[in-house]
């Protein structure tokens, strides 16, 4: 009973960073889909629009071609192939 009670409440507090880096992903992919372009991390008003817009440029620092090159997430193979991913989906748009 309780498992269930804090898996309910607090499942947030359990998210991993690949859990949350591909949300975030997630997210990026509809607001691109919806308004042609990536969101900006200092001329949206709206403030998650502006966290999307940041984590975007943190992610760009963090990629490199040669994975041994790359730095914090980027550094697990499955979240640097679905970044290369979405950077052949950018390029589609």
């Amino acid at each position: 009973m309780m498992n269930s009670i804090k898996k309910t409440n607090y499942s947030h507090l359990y998210t991993t960073p690949q859990e949350i880096w591909i949300k975030n992903l997630k997210n990026v992919k509809r607001f691109v889909l919806d308004n042609n372009r990536l969101p900006c991390p200092v001329n949206d008003n709206n403030e998650y629009l502006k966290y999307l817009g940041l984590w975007v440029c943190s992610q760009k620092k963090y990629y490199n071609n040669d994975i041994v090159l790359c730095k914090e997430i980027m550094t697990y193979p499955e979240i640097k192939r679905i970044y290369e991913e979405f950077i052949i989906f950018m390029s589609s748009q």
